[in-house]
């Protein structure tokens, strides 16, 4: 599952991925929707949290790669 905020790039995404993974990528319109999984990956600059803890199940692993300096804040 996957969910962005440019729709331009997350088809494109969808489309790369399917080809080079041979497996089903599936969209989603939040990211509220993407956090109940096993693995979280989050890759954003934001300054601001995009991901509530309330929303991680308990054993999620959450890799927040856009987290890589002061001020940043994915979750």
């Amino acid at each position: 599952m996957v969910t962005s905020v440019s729709e331009k790039v997350i088809l494109e995404f969808k489309t790369d991925m399917e080809k080079r993974l041979d497996c089903d990528v599936l969209l989603k319109k939040s990211v509220r929707e993407v956090c109940n999984c096993d693995i979280l990956v989050t890759t954003t600059p934001s300054r601001e949290p995009v991901v509530k803890s309330e929303w991680i199940s308990e054993g999620t692993t959450h890799n927040a790669i856009g987290a890589d300096a002061p001020g940043k804040e994915e979750a």
